[in-house]
């Protein structure tokens, strides 16, 4: 908390079912993420088909949880959004944010929430602090 602002964690849930994601399918979706992010900010697989996006904000008033939903229409826009049988993209969106971290919460806290909060992109995205 020493040089203010706060931390913001999301879960970024990708799957087609019970069909199998192509390594192609998970590259384009990382790399828009990337593309989607201030070179500042960080994205990682999580697991297998999920991504963890972490974003430093200065002034919590200011910060606008859109950026995921942006973020969101970006992967819809630059990947193919159905497989060969017809089976559609579904992407999840679970996000933690918080700005008073002293003291600051565990690893495991922000991900069980980002979890928790975690909700198919055509409901709207939900939040935990």
């Amino acid at each position: 908390n020493a040089r203010g602002g706060g931390l913001c964690v999301a879960l970024i849930e990708i799957s087609m079912g019970a069909d199998e994601l192509r390594p192609g399918t998970l590259k384009t979706i990382a790399s828009s993420i990337q593309l989607s992010l201030r070179p500042m900010d960080l994205v990682s697989r999580y697991n297998k088909n999920t991504f963890a996006v972490l974003v430093h904000y200065q002034d919590p008033q200011a910060f606008n949880l859109d950026l995921f939903e942006r973020l969101v229409e970006n992967i819809q826009r630059q990947s193919q959004p159905t497989t060969d049988q017809g089976k559609q993209l579904q992407i999840s969106l679970g996000i933690w944010h918080g700005h008073d971290l002293d003291p600051a919460p565990s690893l495991a806290d922000i991900i069980r929430h980002a979890r928790q909060a975690c909700r198919p992109v055509t409901a709207a995205p939900r939040s935990r602090q």
